[in-house]
């Protein structure tokens, strides 16, 4: 149903609007760069702002990669597998979220040690810090940050090289045609 209200509203077929949808979640990949205060030459409300306007460009364009991708599987899909094809998309999701949660978060450690002094571990971050020592910190995970927002936006813009080759199929009619008798 929604294969036809793409269709004949917008005027763009499913593996169009999956790449509008990539490159809006791409767009919104700018790297977090203004989030200290004094990185970007602006004040921190600002910097908040931008980067909160950041994210919700990113979360729309991925909300509607996610039920584009759907869509299209259930349009590949014989009517009597419709359920197999939209479980297994689901399980794939969840596997992905869990997988890339992890490798990102592997990557923001491995990025934001690496900006860090010798000799300082992260359970030293329960205690105050001393100005300077917290300011490398800070520091140390925006660059940390950066790295993954970097790398996120290499994935969607694979993502989005693979859509334009991305081969759609029509949706498949709601009913089955009725079964003809046969006569020898």
């Amino acid at each position: 149903m929604l294969h036809a209200e793409v269709n004949t509203h917008s005027g763009i077929g499913p593996r169009h609007a999956l790449c509008l949808a990539l490159d809006l979640d791409l767009e919104g990949h700018e790297p977090p760069a203004t989030l200290v205060p004094d990185g970007g030459g602006q004040d921190a409300g600002g910097a908040v702002i931008d980067a909160a306007l950041d994210l919700f460009v990113m979360g729309v364009g991925f909300g509607l990669v996610l039920g584009i991708v759907v869509l299209l599987v259930q349009n590949a899909a014989p009517a009597s597998q419709l359920g197999v094809a939209t479980t297994s998309i689901r399980f794939a999701q969840v596997l992905g979220s869990a997988l890339g949660a992890a490798m990102f978060g592997i990557l923001l450690n491995r990025a934001t040690a690496s900006h860090l002094p010798p000799g300082f571990r992260a359970g030293s971050l329960a205690g105050a810090l001393r100005p300077e020592v917290r300011e490398q910190a800070v520091g140390a995970l925006v660059s940390g940050v950066q790295v993954v927002f970097l790398s996120a936006a290499g994935v969607m813009a694979a993502a989005l090289v693979l859509a334009l080759f991305l081969r759609t199929s029509p949706a498949l009619p709601a009913d089955p045609p009725a079964p003809q008798r046969v006569t020898v």
